[in-house]
């Protein structure tokens, strides 16, 4: 029960509670039963901490007391972070940099790493070394850490001269010129994009243009700020870093939910191992 109770949200035992209350959870507990009630990434330990309380003789009532002074404790703990203010470019308030702290999160990774840019856009000149400089640091970590799972999400689009070209076409020269021009190492991470933005000619569109870093559920990162070197070294741009794993792991929930409610496609050929 000591193992569950601490990460799981404010807002989960809330729910927890609740279904107990209303009589849509009830014993004997199931995943699928408690899955209904909680976000897939605190599925597991809810079923844990609800067999535990059950387990310990709590039934009905008591059941949902416990699971309400867990949620007010929780509320307790959940405090505000205190944000830092992360800039590019003309910083005259002394506030963190944008590429450091990148760097920083990139090179500190342990566990898993999920990324999303609208914009990659990179073109080594003449003589530099191929790949996006701002994702260097993360592949080196990569590198070093073999368990680490890296989560990139893009934004896809039709250039002009492929207005009118199928989408595994387009997927393919999206994936020849990622591994040309920006992510030229190994090992390569999963890449995923949002397949709407690749409607096609007269229809409407959409784009992914979130821009986010979130690190072992710990730290997030939320910026005006694409992964280029213009916009996290010349570009006026304004973000936040948070030290709240509440926070940070309902961000990378979001992004994941987007994978298994099929809303996002990954890109496979020629990048998947």
């Amino acid at each position: 029960m000591s193992e569950a109770l601490p990460i799981l949200s404010a807002t989960a035992l809330g729910a927890l509670a609740g279904a107990v209350e209303r009589g849509a959870l009830v014993a004997p507990f199931g995943a699928m039963q408690v899955g209904r009630q909680v976000a897939k990434g605190e599925q597991t330990d809810a079923l844990r901490l609800i067999e535990a309380l059950h387990a310990a003789g709590l039934e009905a009532g008591a059941l949902v007391a416990a699971l309400r002074l867990a949620e007010a404790a929780r509320r307790v703990g959940e405090v505000k972070p205190q944000p830092s203010l992360v800039w590019s470019d003309l910083d005259i308030a002394g506030s963190r940099d944008t590429a450091v702290v990148c760097n920083e999160l990139f090179r500190g990774a342990r566990e898993s790493v999920v990324v999303s840019t609208f914009n990659l856009g990179h073109k080594a000149k003449e003589g530099e070394a191929k790949g996006n400089p701002v994702l260097l640091p993360l592949a080196k970590r990569m590198a070093e850490v073999s368990s680490l799972t890296v989560r990139i999400f893009v934004n896809l689009r039709r250039l002009d001269y492929m207005a009118h070209a199928s989408e595994r076409d387009v997927e393919d020269a999206f994936v020849g010129w990622f591994r040309k021009e920006i992510w030229p190492w190994e090992p390569v991470p999963e890449v995923y994009y949002d397949p709407r933005s690749l409607q096609a000619v007269g229809e409407e569109s959409a784009c992914l243009h979130a821009k986010c870093v979130v690190v072992d559920d710990a730290r997030a990162f939320v910026t005006s700020a694409n992964l280029t070197e213009a916009a996290q070294g010349r570009n006026i741009e304004a973000g936040v870093l948070l030290e709240d794993a509440v926070f940070a792991r309902a961000l990378r929930t979001q992004f994941e939910s987007l994978i298994d409610r099929g809303y996002v496609r990954r890109l496979t050929r020629g990048l998947a191992p």
